[in-house]
């Protein structure tokens, strides 16, 4: 296990312990603990949902149940198949893009630590991808010097299709930049809502612990 450097929704500096971060079906979530033990000798351990856009990474809670359900039983296999010898079903990520990394969320759950280090182990991790950034505007096409160099000149047939086919790009570009611009809005909205029902789910767990006399 590797050490950290991580922040709090508050922009607190933490030092966090990765367990282990990796992909399945296209999901990517980080694994990792704080070191807290409770009486029974029992290890707190968090899992966040990684999201990044334009190559920027933070870690968010897992909102829908089923999902959530479907981690738990994810990390009960690694285990399992680690302690066994069996094949994972998750593909290990490199820890390079995540340092200093923010936590606006997480689950958490309670291990023994040699079921903690059997979660940790058997990592073969590859390079994290930058599949989250979004994709730049087409660059302008050009016409070529070989093209125009036999003839000095270029034709009036060939100056209107470089006139159409610069107009058709324009239209392009302008597309995608606004739907670049919507893509960002609603991203940054929807981590905003993230932030928000993280916040509401610590007060919830809070005014629980105070009705149970916890």
């Amino acid at each position: 296990m590797q050490k950290m450097s991580a922040f709090n929704q508050n922009n607190q500096p933490l030092e966090i312990e990765i367990i282990r971060y990796f992909k399945v079906n296209d999901k990517k979530y980080l694994i990792f603990t704080l070191e807290e033990k409770d009486e029974q000798g029992y290890i707190k351990v968090y899992v966040s949902k990684i999201l990044g856009l334009n190559g920027t990474l933070a870690a968010y809670d897992i909102i829908d149940e089923t999902e959530w359900a479907s981690v738990k039983d994810l990390v009960k296999k690694i285990i399992k198949a680690n302690r066994e010898g069996g094949t994972l079903e998750v593909e290990d990520l490199s820890l390079e893009r995540l340092n200093n990394i923010k936590i606006n969320g997480q689950q958490v759950f309670k291990l023994i630590s040699n079921l903690i280090e059997l979660l940790g182990s058997n990592i073969s991790a590859k390079a994290d991808d930058a599949e989250d950034m979004l994709p730049l505007a087409p660059k302008e096409e050009q016409i070529s010097n070989e093209a125009t160099s036999t003839v000095g000149t270029v034709s009036p047939e060939l100056e209107r299709k470089a006139e159409t086919s610069s107009d058709m790009e324009s239209s392009t570009t302008d597309s995608s930049s606004e739907y670049q611009k919507l893509y960002k809005d609603l991203f940054d909205r929807y981590q905003e809502l993230l932030e928000e029902n993280s916040k509401l789910k610590t007060k919830l767990d809070s005014l629980k612990a105070i009705i149970n006399g916890e």
